[in-house]
């Protein structure tokens, strides 16, 4: 069987993680061998470590050239040219017109939720997600909070399917391996997109730093540093909550060091207000680091019982539940041992047989 993964418009960050997941999953599957249509340059370099592991997945690029917003349209031209040898086409979040059978997996939420900013290519993108839900004969969504999104946008999903994701190797491999967290360290792995909430993150280490102020609290920022493009925003919100002297910018970090990252903290804060699914937050539960999220979207789907879930934009909830995680050792303990467990939920394995299942193959 040969699958051609569509993904000419995905960029480094969840996408990537995404597409490496299924050409390693597809990779490792006797008689299946795929094309990946990956044009993004930083998309390619980053995929490149699971292709060449695999003989049967090659990356066959449309038009690597083009700014974004051409490689989008001209993707769809292209599309059907590209894949008339192929079995079946899966598509990443859009409809492309292709006479194969099409499966669609839906991993932005953003593509059934208007972001509080609107512009009109979020408009062109949102439209092209929703024809896939009419159009295409599978569509498969990479959480609940984002199957009832479509749901509400469109009247008839065809073929719906729910397909989680799984946690890279590199933390499942940390599945039960007790960690040795340093005394008051936090993690955020954010970017400085507003939703993300960074702001919120400072304002609650500013409320703990208050009440326990000899303590040793550190927040390590990941996925960024100060002389990074866009991060200067960051930086001046740490600077505004008083707390600048208490975060350590960390920077971009690959899966190895990420996971040895979250291993030597004490807790995940991930207040987010916008994901499709808290993958880093089960990451980090993987890597038996404590996490603390806010009851918004996904959140509460992505953790189940292994995590503080705190009512949105309560600092001082918030800030409890670091409190918690941090000086509650007994509890602790606990709450890593139901975090290994939930984790348990996504391995690779796991996903694997959960993908072939999707696609038929």
């Amino acid at each position: 069987m040969h699958i051609c993964l569509f993904a000419p418009w995905v960029r480094p960050g969840g996408g990537l993680t995404a597409v490496n997941q299924i050409l390693d999953a597809l990779g490792s599957t006797p008689g299946v061998s795929v094309t990946a249509v990956l044009d993004a340059h930083d998309t390619r370099r980053g995929a490149a470590g699971v292709v060449n592991r695999h003989e049967g997945v090659r990356v066959a690029p449309l038009v690597p050239g083009a700014p974004s917003s051409a490689r989008f349209l001209l993707a769809k031209v292209l599309a059907p040219l590209r894949t008339r040898r192929t079995d079946l086409v899966l598509s990443i979040n859009y409809w492309v017109p292709v006479s194969r059978p099409l499966v669609v997996y839906h991993l932005n939420l953003l593509n059934f939720v208007p972001p509080d900013r609107d512009s009109l290519p979020w408009k062109l993108r949102r439209l092209d997600a929703r024809l896939a839900c009419r159009r295409a004969g599978r569509n498969l969504f990479e959480s609940e909070y984002v199957r009832a999104a479509a749901r509400r946008a469109v009247a008839n999903v065809q073929g719906e399917d729910l397909l989680y994701l799984g946690i890279r190797s590199e933390f499942a491999s940390r599945i039960g391996t007790p960690s040795a967290p340093v005394p008051g360290r936090i993690a955020l792995v954010t970017s400085p997109l507003s939703y993300k909430r960074n702001d919120l993150a400072f304002a609650t280490l500013a409320r703990v730093a208050a009440d326990h102020p000899d303590y040793d609290w550190e927040l390590r920022v990941i996925g960024g540093s100060p002389r990074d493009a866009g991060w200067a925003g960051v930086v001046a919100a740490a600077e505004s909550a008083g707390v600048a002297n208490r975060v350590t910018f960390v920077g971009r970090l690959g899966a190895h060091a990420l996971a040895a990252e979250l291993a030597t903290a004490r807790t995940l804060i991930a207040p987010s207000e916008i994901e499709s699914f808290y993958m880093v937050a089960v990451e980090a539960m993987a890597c038996g680091c404590q996490v603390v999220v806010q009851d918004v979207t996904s959140a509460r789907e992505s953790v189940g019982d292994g995590a503080f879930i705190c009512p949105p934009g309560d600092v001082g909830l918030l800030a409890a539940a670091l409190h918690t995680a941090e000086f509650d050792r007994a509890g602790g303990q606990e709450r890593v041992r139901a975090g290994f467990e939930w984790a348990r939920r996504f391995t690779p394995g796991r996903f694997r047989v959960d993908l072939l299942d999707a696609i038929g193959a």
